[in-house]
């Protein structure tokens, strides 16, 4: 089917001006062309969607999430949860993220591959949800963050290999590593390295061998540093990364994922203890250190949600925060994201041939990114998930 969307203004992700009054036409899932005003291409759209108030941009990608728990959720209750309960959840927090506006998602570790059968379900049409990218089972040591969950446990070399095996042979999309402990566990220090150099050199490279990126839950201290050197494709949160280690991320090309909206989410829930409380506050502060220093250095930077499902807004102000202009915190969620995730060819910015993947949002995101708050309209792939109906109009996504 052929669509036509008439654009109020587009932002399409690759950091060039604003266009306004402009057409998209979309065809089979894809952008076919990106029209100036209202001429059109001479073709008559099957369907034409009137966005003609609203900004248009790329659907949002999230590089770091995870499906079947939140930021708040008891780490214990994860342990005793039924996989039943937990694909549920997942299935329902895969709804909610794409009527948030993210239609691509880098999943960053679920129990006993739930994450694989949500993809599945997804491409099937048994779900909605965002274009999924996966990685299982973690890596993660007896005992470690999320060693919970089930087969996640490794505490050898061969342990390591034969695990990036399996989730390679499962068929996931980059292979997740837990390599230091994590600030939302209780009494562990955030910068306690898990693995040696050793086994992360092993695990980096083993990796590579299955032609799979590998990325790792890392804070700092001396793990990042191993991480780094051997070359590790991204480093997660990186909250108290050291400006050396920053400074060799940006002479090898390594990515850094950067998920502050967790700590923000913990530390304003109404259940969070006085230390838990204390504890995001300065993790907070310490994203925003990092995030300055890594801006300064010239670091290949991300973002993600982390837990805090669909909220990629709190991401982008703490890039304002730190210097990046408002354009570039949307590069960062869209085309940046997109290299991360692999997909710059199919997704990521809004250009022919690549896939309709559109969001519209109330206001202007480059003046006042909450805009990203309020979003209209979701098309996945050509098909419309979300157009939010202006008063009194009955049918939202035709225009006479």
């Amino acid at each position: 089917m052929k669509i036509a969307l008439r654009c109020g203004r587009i932002i399409d992700g690759t950091g060039r001006p604003p266009v306004d009054d402009a057409v998209i036409h979309v065809e089979d899932g894809l952008v076919r062309a990106v029209v100036s005003g209202r001429s059109g291409d001479g073709s008559a759209p099957a369907r034409t969607i009137d966005l003609s108030g609203l900004t248009v941009l790329p659907g949002l990608i999230d590089a770091h999430d995870h499906l079947c728990f939140d930021c708040t959720d008891p780490k214990e209750l994860l342990e005793r949860e039924p996989d039943a309960w937990s694909a549920l959840r997942g299935a329902a927090n895969c709804r909610r993220i794409l009527r948030a506006g993210i239609t691509t998602l880098r999943v960053m570790g679920e129990k006993n591959h739930i994450d694989l059968l949500l993809r599945r379900a997804i491409q099937d049409g048994m779900l909605e949800g965002p274009h999924l990218l996966v990685s299982g089972q973690a890596l993660t040591i007896t005992g470690g963050v999320q060693s919970w969950f089930p087969g996640n446990g490794v505490d050898s070399l061969p342990e390591i290999r034969k695990h990036i095996r399996r989730q390679a042979k499962a068929g996931v999309d980059v292979i997740k590593m837990f390599a230091t402990g994590s600030a939302a566990t209780r009494a562990v220090n955030p910068l306690t390295p898990c693995f040696s150099r050793e086994e992360i050199e092993a695990a980096v490279e083993e990796a590579r061998r299955m032609d799979l990126p590998l990325a790792a839950h890392c804070h700092g201290g001396a793990a990042a540093r191993d991480l780094v050197d051997a070359g590790a494709f991204s480093i997660e949160h990186g909250a108290w990364l050291d400006d050396d280690v920053l400074a060799e991320m940006a002479r090898r090309g390594t990515f850094l994922v950067l998920t502050s909206g967790y700590a923000h989410a913990v530390a304003r829930h109404a259940g969070a203890t006085g230390s838990q409380r204390e504890r995001c506050l300065r993790m907070i502060d310490a994203y925003r250190r990092t995030t300055v220093q890594a801006r300064e250095r010239g670091v290949r930077i991300g973002i993600g949600t982390d837990e805090n499902h669909g909220d990629l807004a709190i991401e982008m102000r703490n890039l304002l925060q730190a210097g990046y202009a408002p354009m570039e915190a949307i590069q960062a969620a869209t085309s940046w994201n997109a290299e991360i995730c692999r997909v710059s060819e199919q997704a990521g910015s809004i250009e022919s041939g690549k896939r309709a993947d559109l969001i519209a949002v109330d206001g202007d995101p480059l003046a006042d990114i909450g805009a990203l708050e309020h979003v209209r309209f979701v098309m996945k792939q050509g098909i419309v998930h979300r157009h939010d109906a202006r008063e009194g109009e009955s049918r939202p996504w035709i225009f006479a």
